[in-house]
C-alpha cells in the first residue's frame, strides 16, 4: 500500500511530498504539472514555493499538510554534505581522466627539433625547383 505525506516549511516556503513507493503515472503527471520536481538524493518531490493549487493537490493526495521536521539549517547541512560528496567524486573522476590521458600520451613517441628540420629539408628537396618557397621550420 502506498503512503504519501506532505509537509510545508515556512523557512523556505516549500512544499514537499514524500511517497513510500513510486507514484503511478497519472499521479506523477499531476504532481509534475503542479510544478513539483523530484529530488533523488532526498527521495521526495519538492515545489519551489507554496501556491494554493499545490496546497490543494497535496491535500487531495495526503489529506493534510504537516510541518517539515527538518529545519532550514539541517537541510543546508545535508545539502553541503551532498555537494562535498559531489566534489570528491569529481576530483576522483578528474584524476582518473588525467591518468588515462597520461597513459595515452606516454605511448606517443616524442618528436625532436632535429627530426622536424630533417623532414622539412627532405620535403623541400622533393619539391620541383620552381615551386620552392621559404618556409619556417619550428
Amino acid at each position: 500500500m502506498q503512503t504519501m505525506t506532505a509537509t510545508y516549511s515556512p523557512d523556505d516556503n516549500k512544499l514537499r511530498l514524500y511517497s513510500s513507493s513510486r507514484l503511478d503515472s497519472a499521479t506523477y503527471e499531476r504532481v509534475k504539472a503542479a510544478g513539483f520536481k523530484w529530488a533523488p538524493r532526498q527521495e521526495l518531490f519538492v515545489a519551489p514555493m507554496w501556491t494554493p493549487a499545490r496546497e490543494d493537490l497535496l491535500l487531495e493526495l495526503c489529506g493534510e499538510i504537516g510541518d517539515e521536521d527538518t529545519s532550514l539549517v539541517e537541510r543546508a547541512e545535508e545539502r553541503a554534505d551532498r555537494f562535498g560528496d559531489y566534489s570528491d567524486k569529481r576530483a576522483s573522476d578528474a584524476e582518473s581522466a588525467r591518468r588515462a590521458v597520461s597513459s595515452i600520451a606516454d605511448g606517443i613517441p616524442s618528436v625532436s627539433r632535429s627530426w622536424w628540420g630533417t623532414t622539412a629539408s627532405a620535403a623541400r628537396a622533393r619539391m620541383p625547383s620552381g615551386s620552392r618557397t621559404a618556409c619556417a621550420v619550428p
